[in-house]
């Protein structure tokens, strides 16, 4: 990601790049996840050994030890866990690699401004006390204004000084919106407190599946796109399927706002110094690690089997502070797909999905090493596109043993009587590619 180098990295059990100074010296759980794979020692033995090579003996006792947080550093990520928009103006730009909002395209912004901002805009003008009437007309009048800028602006030219009420604007609509949650409203398929999805547009984006069965049918006809067949990234094993790449134009069109948002939150959080976790304050000490509200974060996300794609070696700055987050507030999960239970969070953080009457099926991993995000819609099973009497269909193969899958796939292929080669076995996982706008219209 651009400027991501230039930023710093989580190594030695030291952070140093941006925001270094409200960072605590702790260990290095990356580097003692692969410590604890060595197969000729103790994990502890093997931890030290590493450590004392990368971080040198004088820093050792430091990292061992995981530092408690000062009490003002807890009331601030409590803090940033109660915001309601969680994507600031400046990370979204940074995340696109552009100075500020003001350098943002038509595109861009329209995506920002529908996604992060028009719903809990409306929500926030039915919270707000009188004496801030004044503040929040002006900030309509100003949203109104630059909609009608982006109407006129060329695609791929930047927005400019419209966009710049932004970077003072969010903050001011965070604390009126401080009493509220995303799992309530913003990621919720019944939002509460007023708010309702899609304002701007209500036909511009579906906003739930009645169930898994509407998910999976009406995913199935969406992915039958000859696009999203051509593209595609290896996993990191050899022996498992390549994951399916979905282009982030093409997902505001297919899945519903509640996911949309979330899966957009969880993306850009880590350029925005936020973090999503709408697991409550007993939840997190207690280490919830299968809470079922939409966005909570949930157990560290081992991947054992290598299924998702290859991350990156380092914690990049921006993501120091859910790294750190996840590791203090999570613990390593207990699902039968786990082979040796992890000793810290390996890059990838799983977040419970949305959408649906249930939350069993849909879950998003956040690879934030490489800043990737992954959707899957079948509690990490395989499952199976298929072509029947013309048009596509989605089968959920409910298991996650890649030739158990393809037998079931087969079998489901005589019963329903068409060509074995009709169908064709699928990664669980999907990559939502989240800067793959595609063209989106400016309302």
């Amino acid at each position: 990601m651009p400027g991501a180098g230039a930023c710093g990295v989580l190594t030695g059990g030291m952070f140093h790049g941006r925001d270094a100074t409200r960072q605590e010296p702790r260990q290095n759980t990356a580097a003692a996840v692969r410590a604890d794979r060595s197969p000729d020692r103790s994990p502890a033995v093997a931890r030290l050994h590493l450590l004392q090579r990368t971080a040198g003996n004088a820093a050792v006792g430091q990292v061992l030890q995981r530092v408690p947080l000062t009490p003002q550093e807890e009331q601030r990520r409590e803090g940033l866990m109660s915001q309601v928009i969680k994507v600031t103006p400046a990370g979204y730009a940074a995340a696109h690699g552009v100075a500020d909002v003001t350098a943002l395209n038509r595109s861009q912004m329209a995506d920002y401004l529908q996604v992060a901002v028009h719903d809990d805009l409306e929500m926030a003008q039915g919270l707000a006390p009188a004496e801030h009437e004044a503040r929040m007309a002006q900030i309509k009048k100003d949203i109104k204004s630059l909609r009608r800028a982006l109407v006129r602006l060329p695609e791929g030219e930047q927005i400019g000084e419209p966009a710049r009420f932004l970077n003072e604007a969010v903050p001011f609509l965070n604390e009126i919106l401080s009493s509220t949650r995303n799992r309530d409203n913003r990621y919720n398929v019944a939002p509460k407190d007023g708010h309702q999805h899609n304002t701007l547009n209500p036909d511009a984006m579906t906003t739930t599946w009645a169930d898994d069965r509407e998910m999976w049918a009406k995913t199935g006809s969406a992915l039958g796109n000859p696009k999203f067949k051509e593209r595609s990234v290896p996993a990191q094993s050899s022996r498992q399927l390549a994951v399916r790449q979905l282009p982030w134009g093409q997902a505001r069109k297919m899945l519903p706002r509640p996911m949309l948002n979330l899966l957009f939150d969880v993306r850009y959080q880590l350029e925005s110094g936020g973090l999503v976790d709408e697991r409550t304050p007993d939840e997190r000490q207690r280490r919830v690690k299968s809470p079922t509200a939409p966005g909570t974060l949930r157990s560290w996300h081992q991947d054992d089997a290598g299924k998702l794609p290859d991350r990156a070696a380092d914690v990049p700055a921006e993501s120091a502070l859910l790294h750190d987050h996840y590791d203090r507030s999570s613990q390593s999960g207990a699902g039968s797909s786990i082979q040796t239970a992890a000793q810290g969070p390996r890059g990838l953080a799983e977040y419970t999905g949305t959408g649906s009457n249930s939350e069993h099926n849909t879950k998003i991993v956040l690879d934030y090493k490489s800043k990737k995000v992954y959707l899957t819609l079948t509690h990490y099973q395989f499952w199976a596109l298929a072509q029947v009497n013309g048009t596509t269909e989605f089968w959920p193969l409910e298991t996650q043993d890649m030739a158990d899958a393809e037998g079931r796939m087969n079998r489901t292929a005589t019963e329903k009587g068409v060509a074995r080669d009709s169908a064709t076995l699928m990664s669980p996982w999907v990559e939502i590619q989240m800067l793959d706008l595609a063209a989106w219209p400016a309302r």
